[in-house]
C-alpha cells in the first residue's frame, strides 16, 4: 500500500516565546557588507547566501514539535489573504555553536562584487540541520521510512563524488543530475502527503478529497514547476556560466510576477559543474519587485574545487541548497 489516509492526531502543543527565538541570520554586519542594494532587499536569498559558506551545517535530524508545523500554518494562511513574503530561516534549525566550520572556504566572496568590504562577526558561528523541520518530522507518515532514505541519499551523493574523483566514474554531472531527480521527487512526495494529513487534520475548508487523491494531483506539478522555474543544474559542456546566470534572472523575474503579496521577491536555484575540471558553483536570482518594475541580480553563493574539499562537506552543502530550493519552490507552487 502506498499511503494511508490514517491521520495522526495533533498534540496541544507551546509556542516559543519571543525570549526563546533564535538570532536573526544574517548578521546585520553581514548586510551592511554587501554591495548590491537589490541582493539586500531579498532576504531569502541573503539567508541562503550566508548558510552556504559561514554556518556549521550539521546532519542531525531530531523532530521539533513545536516547530514542525510550521511552514504549513505559514502557506496555509498565506494563501488564504494576500501576506507578507515567508522567510526561510524559520523552516530550519538554527542556533548557536561554540565549534569551528568544518570546511572554511576562506572569503568565498573575493574577487566577485557581493560584498563591498568584509563582513564583520564571522566569529559568532551559528549551526543549521540542513534538513528543514517538517522533512525530519516523521510522526505523520511513517511508512515512507523518511530518515532512512534520508541518510541512504546522503551515502549516494558522497559515494558517487568519492568514486569521481578517484577515477572510477566519471559521469559525474549524468549520476547526480539522477539522484537530485530522485532526491527532489521523495522530498517533495514527503511533504505533499504531510501537507494534505495537515489540512485533513485542521479541517481545512474545501479540503474534500482523500490524501491520496490530493497527492496525484499535486506531486506531478510540484516537481514540474520546480524544474521549470525554481532550479537548474548545468553543465559546463553543453552550457556557459553565463547562460546559467541568464537562466536565472529571467526565472526569478517570472517567479515574482507570480507571487500574490506585498512585497514580492524571490529566489531562483542553479548548480553549474565543470568536471574536468572539478568546479562547482552554487548560484541564485533574486528578483524584487519595484514598483512595476523588478530589481533582478545574480548572486554567486559559493565556489567550491571538487579535488580540494572533502566529499563529505561537499555533500552536506550540495543537500543544503537543494533543500533551500525545495522550500523556496514548496512555499510559492502550494495553493
Amino acid at each position: 500500500m502506498l499511503l494511508s489516509d490514517g491521520l495522526i492526531p495533533l498534540r496541544v502543543i507551546r509556542m516559543k516565546s519571543e525570549e526563546e527565538s533564535l538570532p536573526s541570520l544574517p548578521p546585520e554586519e553581514f548586510y551592511r557588507g554587501i554591495a548590491d542594494e537589490n541582493l539586500a532587499r531579498c532576504q531569502n536569498c541573503c539567508f541562503v547566501l550566508y548558510c552556504m559558506s559561514k554556518v556549521q551545517l550539521d546532519l542531525e535530524m531530531i523532530d521539533d514539535d513545536c516547530q514542525s508545523f510550521e511552514l504549513f500554518k505559514d502557506c496555509y494562511n498565506r494563501n488564504k489573504s494576500m501576506g507578507r513574503r515567508l522567510q526561510l530561516q524559520n523552516y530550519f534549525s538554527v542556533k548557536s555553536s561554540k565549534r569551528p566550520l568544518d570546511q572554511d572556504l576562506g572569503d568565498v566572496w573575493d574577487g566577485t562584487t557581493v560584498l563591498s568590504v568584509k563582513a564583520e562577526g564571522d566569529s559568532n558561528v551559528s549551526e543549521m540541520s540542513i534538513y528543514p523541520k517538517i522533512m525530519i518530522f516523521g510522526k505523520s507518515n511513517e511508512f515512507l521510512d523518511t530518515k532512512r532514505h534520508i541518510k541512504a541519499y546522503q551515502h549516494r551523493f558522497q559515494l558517487v563524488l568519492e568514486k569521481h574523483n578517484s577515477g572510477k566514474l566519471p559521469h559525474l554531472h549524468a549520476n547526480w543530475l539522477k539522484l537530485i531527480e530522485s532526491y527532489v521527487e521523495f522530498v517533495f512526495r514527503d511533504l505533499t502527503i504531510k501537507w494534505c494529513q495537515w489540512l485533513h487534520s485542521i479541517r481545512a475548508v474545501g479540503q474534500r478529497h482523500s490524501v491520496r487523491t490530493s497527492l496525484d494531483r499535486l506531486l506531478p506539478k510540484m516537481c514540474k514547476q520546480f524544474w521549470n522555474y525554481h532550479f537548474l543544474f548545468q553543465h559546463s559542456l553543453r552550457r556557459s556560466i553565463g547562460s546559467l546566470s541568464s537562466m536565472l534572472t529571467r526565472r526569478a523575474c517570472v517567479l515574482a510576477k507570480n507571487l500574490n503579496e506585498e512585497a514580492r521577491s524571490s529566489v531562483s536555484f542553479g548548480l553549474w559543474l565543470d568536471s574536468v575540471n572539478g568546479i562547482l558553483i552554487f548560484a541564485n536570482g533574486s528578483a524584487t519587485a519595484n514598483g512595476i518594475t523588478y530589481d533582478n541580480t545574480v548572486t554567486p553563493t559559493c565556489g567550491i574545487c571538487l579535488d580540494q574539499v572533502p566529499p563529505h562537506i561537499v555533500t552536506k552543502k550540495l543537500l543544503l541548497f537543494l533543500n533551500f530550493a525545495i522550500i523556496e519552490s514548496f512555499m510559492d507552487e502550494i495553493r
